[in-house]
């Protein structure tokens, strides 16, 4: 059974009085029922987003994924399986990538309609269009699309997009034009080009990012530590953006973590709340550790291979 491991875990949704249950009927075929037993999404899929489900499984997740559905297969190309909201609504086709649907990155996650591919949320809300022939995942607030381009199979297993007219657009779907030479300090140089920073915040948002930054010399200690054997020379430069706002009871931040050349450290990601009070890290799984004892944890991991 195939797995759907994204970041659209149980801390972006604040439980209340619409739980969710997977059910199964006679034929084993999975569908979404209320805490009432109202059917949300009758049962017509063989397999769901984390491989093996029971008959009442509550569902703690703001969308709810269905890799195959029992009579049809997904319609799209480069495309897998059926998205839902949880009042039942069918979103969109997830792109497919790396033997699995696509990763949510920087809070969007590619999808496919008609042949092209846009962007959705987490909330699942069309954020761009399904305009492209082809799109990248985001990196620091960017991403490359085409039009034109295509599908060429280099072996067996594997194809690449080539071809075609490519450009940069921003989140918001906007495209963005780089220069050659930086005009301002705060721009970032990505494969030999420089594009505006991406990222703006209000004071609040600056001070949140502050409790990081402050700590920025040893983080960098703790995550190029697990790389080498020596006390010294860990240092590289780290960079810390909101890349999500979500909302809930209480809302949250999520805060990527990316070295010196903007790309990011999956085992670096953070929450922190409006206030700036509570303050975790994330792993994988959506698992959340308050961030003082994770640091210490890694700080410890470390101190053991060095000696």
């Amino acid at each position: 059974m195939m797995f759907f491991l994204v970041s659209i875990a149980p801390y972006f949704f604040s439980q209340g009085k619409d739980e969710l249950f997977y059910y199964t009927n006679n034929d084993s075929l999975l569908g979404v029922k209320d805490s009432n037993g109202h059917i949300i999404i009758p049962a017509q899929f063989r397999d769901a987003q984390m491989g093996r489900i029971e008959n009442g499984t509550l569902i703690e997740e703001p969308l709810i994924f269905f890799f195959s559905h029992h009579k049809e297969s997904c319609p799209e190309p480069h495309a897998v399986g059926f998205m839902y909201d949880r009042k039942g609504n069918f979103l969109f086709h997830p792109f497919w990538f790396d033997n699995g649907t696509d990763d949510f990155s920087e809070g969007l996650m590619r999808f496919v309609k008609n042949g092209k591919i846009g962007f959705a949320d987490k909330r699942g809300t069309i954020v761009i269009p399904a305009q492209y022939d082809f799109a990248d995942s985001f990196r620091y607030g960017y991403t490359e699309v085409c039009q034109d381009c295509y599908w060429h199979k280099t072996d067996d297993e594997h194809s690449i997009v080539t071809g075609g007219q490519w450009w940069v657009i921003d989140k918001k779907g906007q495209t963005v034009k780089p220069s050659d030479k930086k005009s301002h300090e705060s721009d970032i140089e990505i494969n030999g080009k420089f594009y505006p920073n991406p990222f703006i915040y209000n004071q609040n948002e600056e001070e949140i990012l502050d409790f990081f930054r402050r700590q920025e010399k040893e983080l960098s200690a703790l995550y190029y530590g697990q790389f080498s054997n020596q006390k010294k020379n860990n240092y590289r430069k780290l960079y810390f953006e909101i890349v999500d706002k979500v909302e809930g009871q209480q809302g949250f931040y999520e805060i990527y973590t990316y070295d010196d050349e903007y790309y990011r450290i999956n085992d670096f990601t953070f929450l922190v709340d409006n206030q700036g009070k509570l303050i975790y890290h994330v792993d994988f799984y959506g698992k959340k550790t308050k961030f003082s004892h994770w640091k210490k944890f890694e700080a410890q991991i470390i101190n053991q291979k060095i000696n």
